[in-house]
């Protein structure tokens, strides 16, 4: 399974690429990342989506050009994702953070947002 991650570190990919590069059908696939992440593979990667655009946030970038970079279709589809995964605004999300940089004490991993795995 050396690899099986890595196509869903990238913000936005459809998660039948994975199936494809994996050479695993929905419902293998669905079941290892429910072995191994606790959670089914497009859950994952809207995890994934919500920590980049939060990165890009947090460094500084606007809430619009973090959509962007997250592959949103705007910034309110990224203002919707933030609250149906948070029960948070944006700005509440922000300002719970206190302005912590990614890999901030409230992080679990170096330069990463895991936070809001919390919320």
């Amino acid at each position: 399974m050396s690899g099986w991650n890595s196509g869903l570190s990238s913000a936005g990919r459809p998660v039948r690429d994975v199936q494809r590069d994996v050479g695993w059908g929905a419902r293998r696939l669905r079941t290892r990342f429910l072995e191994q992440v606790g959670m089914p593979p497009k859950s994952m990667a809207r995890v994934l989506r919500l920590q980049t655009a939060l990165r890009a946030r947090l460094s500084g970038r606007t809430w619009a050009q973090a959509a962007v970079l997250a592959r949103f279709h705007d910034q309110a589809h990224l203002s919707h994702e933030v609250r149906a995964m948070t029960g948070l605004t944006p700005g509440r999300l922000a300002e719970l953070r206190h302005g912590a940089p990614p890999g901030s004490a409230l992080d679990r991993l170096p330069g990463r947002v895991t936070s809001v795995l919390l919320g």
